[in-house]
């Protein structure tokens, strides 16, 4: 496993924000996009994450949800209430800009590239768009991005966090407690790479705080930011107390972007304030060491590199190889086990495809004990279906709820191990190294040497697989290369010599990691037993003849005594068989007296058994074999005597051995035997073969039963995923539809206004209780025909106007009395959807009752007016504002000499009247009497006027005064006109 270092990426555009300046960010400098993954239970995750995020903050937002393409999503409308961002649904080749929140499209999956937001198809069987979109925004914004996992299930998004880790970037998971489904929050934090694990509601501050404290470290440099080198080296060597593996060695820009990295997230300035963090929290030197061994790595990585080395690499592997001969494979740096068992997989098809039957052994080494832990379990999240075909999960997987497991006969075929390829000695004649984006972490020094021990560690045509961005430098007189592109290279034959020092070095390591793998030392024994037990073996050897005790299966237990003339240590390989210890001669009888012995429980007997010397001297011997009384399992006791004669015990009877016969005899026992077990083996073999089709044809209707349910329920896990998602939103709208009919209801209810639904059946939908009391409505009336409801109106067409206002769309209004003398406003108007369609009539009942009685009355004090200035002696005339003429009574027309008609609608002054000083002059505007009246607003008395309405003028006394409304407006004047006697 290796450290991850990415380039920054970020990007900058401009902003068409309508918004503050205060409030908008500053679009200059980079800025950050947090990518939010959400699924069943994420709404009101997100609503409580934007509560608490405030405008202003430099970064974007792109919220992805699993989203059902057969339902409209309400996510702007809802989430509009939480948040001041500008909140736009995400469209092909839409820049992203910070302050604002994209959200992904239901039937599309969403990429980012070049800040820039992307469609892309959705794909078939299982649909990631949370990883997607995660590992497009690692790849193109690097350590500006930021990954949010929030409330859903399955483990959707979790691949999508480790790349945006191994790009440098920031990951926040939602605590287990607060997630409505913990599915997706416990998937994502059993990977140990996340960063922060919190409530919704306090993600924002850290986010905040992050990404201020990356801002400050970045506009001091990160060399002034961790001062000297000292700080790196100091900080480097509590690593190796710690952990015990130094990465002194390791590039430096590497090893200072993780370290400036645990400084931002935890709000720390300087190098200083970091050490003395790490001495006061020593996990923050384990999650450093975790940060700094992040690994690259998926199943099948780099595709095409996998079918090279499988096109080009195993025929050469396997070529003229003996099956009895092992293929031994070494991935250095394995990290969480999926390179290995891709490399697994990619051998087993070879071997099946080619008939071959080969052993094949492949050690998978790594620094990182927690993933070597995870790898050897071979458990992965379901999200690894983006990487591996069907075909190949099917055949080398086994689904265990959301997650996969690798069949075991694959995984038996893999060795994880803790190594140190800087310290530890390489594996000895493999086949294959495969150690992938390690070296480019390495200085020069170091990836030498590490090269030097694959030299020594690979057969003389063995091959070294390495990463797309790796090359062997100064060893490439070494190697030969097979694939440049996929840099698949051969050994060119010997291994490399190691330099003495480094020789010695690896030697005092294993042996000192060999005496911790030593057992513990028993305890010493006393003088006293070690006394006892000599004696002891002294008695036996006195009054014994030689023995042995062995168990049921031949193998020596005890010797007492001297056997040295009977038995002898065999060659090679140590076995305690006693027919393979026993000399020659004794070998037949001793294996047929046991055999009797353990199938009669009973003493063996045989004289005479001649004994040839390697020297040609002869010599005889008797042997007993004795089982021992009451020992569980059963052993035995063999004595061997030279000489004499046996003696016999009632358990047996001695017998004279005849090599022949005894020779002959054993050859029959045992063809009987043979027989015997061939038969009973042929008729297992048969038994196994018929079990062998029987299951075979079961598992394979399993195996189809088994892929078909598999598919059915991914389809119904995605199906169940976007209807908790859509039900989320729904009942959202409902509690809001809910509020605002309860804010309908008190509206009407406090108007006082009676309102009438009726639907385009002209039945009555819905209605308040001021409107019925017009109609005598009740609530089982809802569904009824209007026309069947019988009403307090005097309104006749009633009904008509309500059909014609739904054809035709056009409202109507009447003022209507009821029968209890109310007066009522009746708007009739069309019912209105959203979209404009007319789907019923609504009828509002506004009480006019009082007005129309100020209206009757003030129309009475009107009539009685005019009677009282009709039958008035005077002549008078009412003027308007505008000076016209609006009321002259009886005795004013036979004064002037003119009709009504002719004076209503003339200007009081006009030329038709004549009017004119005493002495018959014009008079002039101020001697006006209507504009003294108006200009004043005071009243006139007795002003001498001339009127000219016919050949003979009329002397005239006017007086009047102004007509002022209760608001002090001008609205008028009355003048009165008294006929004067001339001189």
């Amino acid at each position: 496993m290796a450290p991850q270092d990415t380039d920054n990426k970020s990007n900058t555009s401009p902003s068409s924000d309508s918004r503050p300046a205060a409030a908008r960010p500053d679009t200059a400098k980079p800025f950050y996009i947090v990518g939010i993954g959400a699924s069943a239970g994420g709404l009101e995750a997100l609503e409580s994450f934007f509560d608490n995020m405030p405008l202003g903050t430099d970064c974007a937002f792109v919220i992805v949800q699993h989203l059902s393409p057969d339902y409209k999503s309400l996510m702007p409308e809802l989430l509009n209430r939480h948040t001041q961002f500008k909140i736009q649904q995400a469209e092909e080749g839409m820049r992203v800009e910070p302050g604002h929140i994209y959200l992904n499209h239901p039937k599309k999956n969403l990429i980012i590239f070049n800040g820039t937001l992307f469609f892309a198809p959705k794909e078939d069987g299982l649909n990631l768009p949370i990883d997607i979109f995660l590992r497009s925004l690692a790849d193109d914004q690097g350590e500006k991005a930021i990954g949010i996992i929030l409330s859903g299930t399955g483990t959707d998004g979790t691949r999508g966090i480790r790349a945006i880790k191994e790009a440098g970037g920031m990951v926040m998971v939602q605590d287990e407690e607060s997630a409505q489904f913990d599915g997706m929050p416990r998937s994502a934090v059993s990977t140990g790479i996340v960063d922060y694990v919190l409530p919704p509601g306090r993600m924002p501050d850290e986010l905040k705080s992050f990404i201020a404290g990356r801002y400050s470290l970045a506009s001091r440099g990160g060399q002034q930011a961790l001062g000297s080198e000292d700080s790196v080296a100091k900080i480097l060597g509590m690593i190796r107390t710690r952990t015990g593996i130094d990465f002194s060695f390791y590039k430096p820009n590497t090893i200072i972007r993780r370290i400036e990295r645990r400084m931002g997230i935890n709000q720390i300035e300087t190098a200083e304030e970091y050490i003395r963090f790490m001495e006061e929290g020593p996990n923050e030197v384990q999650t450093l060491f975790r940060e700094i061994l992040i690994g690259v790595t998926k199943f099948f990585r780099e595709p095409e590199a996998f079918e090279a080395l499988k096109q080009k690499v195993l025929p050469e592997i396997f070529r003229d190889r003996p099956a009895s001969e092992p293929v031994r494979i070494w991935v250095a740096g394995c990290s969480t086990g999926e390179e290995a068992y891709s490399l697994a997989v990619i051998f087993d098809e070879y071997c099946e495809e080619n008939g071959l039957r080969h052993d094949i052994k492949i050690f998978s080494t790594d620094i990182d004990k927690d993933a070597l832990d995870f790898a050897s379990y071979g458990v992965y999240p379901e999200s690894i279906v983006a990487d591996i075909s069907m075909e190949r999960l099917a055949r080398y997987f086994t689904k265990k709820g959301d997650s996969y497991q690798i069949k075991s006969r694959i995984r038996e075929r893999v060795i994880f191990a803790y190594h140190n390829i800087l310290k530890d000695p390489p594996f000895a004649r493999t086949d294959l190294i495969s150690c992938r984006n390690l070296l480019i972490y390495l200085q020069t020094p170091l990836q030498k040497r590490v090269l030097n021990n694959f030299k020594f560690s690979l057969n003389p045509n063995g091959f070294l697989f390495l990463g797309s961005s790796e090359t062997v430098g100064d060893s490439s007189s070494f190697f030969r290369s097979i694939d440049v592109k996929w840099r698949l290279l051969q050994n060119q034959g010997g291994h490399a010599r190691m330099d003495a020092a480094r020789t010695m070095t690896d030697a005092h390591e294993a042996m000192r990691r060999l005496d911790h793998q030593r057992p513990a030392v028993a305890a010493p024994v006393s003088k006293e037993q070690r006394a006892g037990d000599s004696v002891l073996e002294d008695v036996i050897a006195a009054c014994l003849a030689p023995a042995v005790l062995v168990d049921e299966n031949r193998r020596v237990q005890h010797i007492f005594g001297d056997v040295s003339k009977v038995l002898h240590l065999p060659k090679g390989r140590m076995n305690t068989d006693i027919t393979q210890m026993a000399v020659k001669d004794l070998s037949i009888p001793l294996a047929t007296g046991l055999q009797r012995a353990m199938k009669n429980m009973e003493e063996v007997v045989y004289r005479n058994i001649g004994v040839h010397g390697k020297n040609g001297e002869s010599s005889v011997f008797h042997m007993a074999i004795r089982p021992v009384a009451e020992h569980e399992p059963a052993r035995f006791i063999v004595l061997f005597e030279e000489g004499g004669a046996a003696e016999s015990e009632e358990k047996g009877q001695a017998v004279e051995y005849d090599l022949e016969e005894h020779a002959q005899k054993r050859i029959q026992d045992l063809e009987q035997e043979l027989q015997y077990t061939k038969e009973n083996l042929q008729a297992t073999v048969e038994e196994v073969e018929t079990s062998n089709e029987e299951l075979q044809a079961t598992n394979e209707e399993l195996l189809a039963a088994n892929e078909e349910l598999q598919s059915t329920n991914e389809e119904l896990q995605s199906v169940n995923e976007e209807l908790l998602t859509v039900n989320a939103e729904y009942q959202k709208k409902i509690a809001e539809l809910t509020e605002l009919n309860d804010d309908m209801d008190n509206l009407m209810a406090s108007t006082g206004i009676g309102t009438l639904f009726i639907d385009a059946d002209l039945c009555v939908r819905k209605f308040t209780q001021p409107a019925a009391r017009v109609f005598h409505l009740i609530k089982s009336d809802i569904g009824r025909p209007i026309a069947h409801i019988s009403n307090e109106l005097e309104y006749e067409d009633f009904h008509k106007d309500v059909e014609t206002v739904l054809r035709t769309s056009q409202k109507k209004e009447a003022e209507v009395r009821s029968k209890d003398g109310s007066w009522y406003l009746v708007r009739i108007m069309p019912y209105r959807t959203g979209s404009k369609e007319v789907t019923g009539v609504l009828v509002s009942f506004i009480d006019i009752t009082d007005r129309h009685l100020a209206q009757q009355q003030a129309q009475n004090h009107h009539e009685e007016l005019l009677k009282l200035l009709e039958t008035s002696p005077a002549a008078t005339i009412m003027v308007g504002k505008d000076g016209n003429i609006r009321f002259v009574n009886e005795e004013a027309v036979r004064l002037i000499g003119l009709d009504r008609e002719k004076l209503t609608g003339l200007d009081i002054f006009d030329a038709g009247l004549g009017m004119t000083d005493a002495n018959g002059a014009a008079l002039a505007p101020e001697k006006n009497p209507f504009e003294m009246i108006r200009q004043s607003r005071e009243p006139l008395s007795g002003q001498t006027v001339e009127l000219h309405p016919n050949a003979s003028p009329v002397l005239v006394s006017v007086s009047g005064k102004p007509v002022i409304s209760q608001r002090g407006r001008f609205e008028g004047a009355v003048f009165k006109f008294e006929q004067l006697a001339r001189d």
